[in-house]
């Protein structure tokens, strides 16, 4: 199953420094363009780094004025643990 980025609720992308997908929504309409823009404004991917391909999925979604995105790689518990 994958995770549909567009959703009422909002979930967590960058689980070591609690940021959500609302969080960088909000960076892109900022200005961020890119996972190295988001790494040095909220600190995504700056830890472990597993985070980068989804939270890059959620720039091209809010880049693209909400076109559906599927994340690139479901989330699950397994991929979290390696």
């Amino acid at each position: 199953m994958r995770l549909s980025l567009i959703s009422p609720r909002h979930v967590f992308v960058c689980i070591c420094k609690a940021v959500n997908d609302k969080s960088i929504r909000r960076a892109v309409d900022q200005g961020a363009r890119s996972v190295e823009d988001l790494e040095q404004d909220l600190g995504v991917g700056s830890s472990c780094g597993r985070c980068r391909v989804h939270a890059e999925a959620v720039i091209r979604d809010q880049l693209n004025d909400g076109d559906p995105v599927q994340s690139p790689v479901p989330f699950s518990s397994s991929s979290m643990l390696a």
